[in-house]
């Protein structure tokens, strides 16, 4: 804007030195008209300000797969006159790790009409993105005024990790118990107070295993798979910590996938569980109870918004502290890795 302030002066001290040197009435009108144009700029202007509003949105609010998504800032000019140039500051932060950028979006508005830009925007690492429409200026013609408007006006775009397809029985062993009120879906126990399936006599099978009722009336053996119990309590805990290694982000995206993923699982088969993951500013544990696979999507989207601690407390929170867990943990000389383990 200084550089067209500077041309201005120069145009104007031309002029005024034409109107001197040829007494013209033509050169005298353009040199006044050259004089009044900037009062006349400033008034529409200003007037044209008062008859704006911008805004910012985004059609998916959710990103499962996809890398690139797009917003949209929406200027709604309701007054008599255009916008020659407008510029956009939009902030994209990601709340999980804590990084910003500032993205500078230029465009254009004609009068009476509702004129929208489309940016489109890559995501290389998962978490919860805010979209901030932080502020907008409108230049007049010739950029000789400036008007700003601070909105701050924000959206949320969530892009989730690959989710891994994980057997329950093969991830957590130790959850098995004796007196647990939940069963597997996917495997057969010792437990006869709960039937897992019915099938035909097989070679090897235990004579107790034959329902004997059923096979009077199928006139063929049948046998009864007892149900394997799981324990009702099982938690799952983040010990990922913010770390400064090169391959942070590709072992970060690792254990987000492994945390959603493991959830999920345990909610697809119908198994309670609580989610744990460290709040350094509230200096405190979180906690969810999670039931359903909606309740898993739900709590790993309030993970997504809380900034990696640095360093994780010792003192692990006490509901796990005779508990089994899976705990997914950084190493910086290794991936991530899955911790079925008991804290005494």
């Amino acid at each position: 804007m200084l550089y067209a302030k500077l041309i201005y002066l120069l145009l104007l001290m031309g002029l005024y030195l034409f109107s001197v040197m040829y007494v013209d009435s033509l050169a005298v009108l353009l040199f006044v008209t050259m004089l009044c144009l900037p009062v006349v700029l400033f008034v529409v202007h200003r007037i044209t300000s008062l008859f704006v509003s911008f805004s910012i949105k985004s059609p998916p609010s959710i990103l499962a797969e996809q890398d690139q998504s797009s917003y949209f800032i929406t200027a709604n000019n309701r007054s008599p006159f255009p916008l020659i140039s407008c510029v956009a500051f939009v902030e994209i932060k990601n709340e999980l790790l804590g990084t910003s950028t500032i993205k500078k979006c230029r465009f254009s508005s004609s009068a009476h009409d509702i004129s929208t830009l489309k940016q489109s925007i890559s995501f290389s690492q998962s978490g919860n993105y805010t979209l901030c429409l932080k502020e907008v200026q409108a230049f007049s013609f010739l950029s000789l005024f400036r008007k700003r408007w601070k909105l701050n006006k924000t959206i949320s775009l969530i892009k989730l990790p690959e989710q891994i397809p994980i057997q329950l029985e093969r991830l957590s062993p130790s959850t098995v118990a004796l007196d647990g009120t939940v069963y597997s879906k996917t495997k057969s126990g010792d437990d006869p107070s709960e039937v897992f399936s019915l099938r035909e006599f097989r070679t090897g099978d235990s004579l107790r295993q034959i329902h004997w009722k059923l096979s009077t009336k199928t006139d063929t053996f049948i046998v009864r798979e007892n149900s394997l119990p799981l324990s009702a309590d099982i938690f799952l805990l983040s010990a990922i910590e913010k770390e400064t290694n090169k391959d942070f982000t590709k072992r970060l995206e690792e254990g987000l996938s492994l945390l959603l993923s493991i959830s999920l699982s345990l909610s697809k088969q119908e198994i309670g569980h609580v989610f744990y993951w460290y709040h350094a500013s509230h200096q405190q544990y979180y906690h969810r109870k999670i039931e359903t696979v909606e309740e898993s999507y739900h709590a790993f989207y309030e993970f997504l918004k809380t900034p990696l601690p640095l360093e994780l407390p010792k003192k692990l929170p006490d509901s796990l502290s005779h508990s089994s867990y899976f705990k997914v943990s950084s190493n910086p000389t290794a991936s991530f890795t899955l911790e079925d383990t008991y804290e005494y």
